[in-house]
């Protein structure tokens, strides 16, 4: 974080993980770390596995997520996030589209949550397919397969 205030870029990888690094983060460290995320898209993988931060200080990683589409890693098992961490990681992913790799192992998230996280994750992985531009062709000229699977046929008829 020396680097950050220094003005210097800050490494790809954040390796924050408690057990293999010793450290014992709080909500106010997280967030403290949170706060330099929105300055730097510097940084790939975050990972705070294995601390001792709660809701509000992965509720402020989240919001980084909303605003900073850097981070294409995040490990946040080992930690004592729940029902509300989940919901704002979930909100934070449906707009991100860059992060493909979360770990919510040994959370309190219920599995519910959890599913639709990984959902969204899925899609992130997913590369993006050209549309095909089909308003201007004719029934006449399609023939059912394509008329029934192409749901851009089916919006340019309607």
């Amino acid at each position: 974080m020396l680097q950050q205030s220094r003005g210097e870029k800050l490494d790809t990888t954040l390796d924050f993980n408690g057990k293999t690094n010793g450290y014992c983060l709080n909500d106010d460290e997280v967030t403290h770390l949170a706060h330099i995320l929105f300055e730097t898209t510097d940084v790939r993988v975050l990972d705070l596995s294995n601390n001792v931060f709660t809701d509000r200080g992965c509720i402020a990683i989240a919001e980084v997520l909303r605003v900073n589409h850097s981070l294409e890693a995040l490990y946040l098992d080992e930690n004592q996030i729940s029902a509300p961490s989940g919901e704002a990681l979930y909100y934070a992913l449906k707009i991100n589209p860059q992060l493909q790799v979360l770990n919510l192992d040994h959370t309190h998230i219920p599995n519910t949550i959890q599913e639709d996280i990984l959902s969204l994750l899925h899609i992130n992985q997913t590369q993006l397919k050209p549309r095909v531009d089909m308003r201007a062709v004719t029934v006449t000229n399609v023939g059912d397969a394509i008329q029934f699977k192409s749901t851009d046929y089916f919006t340019s008829q309607t």
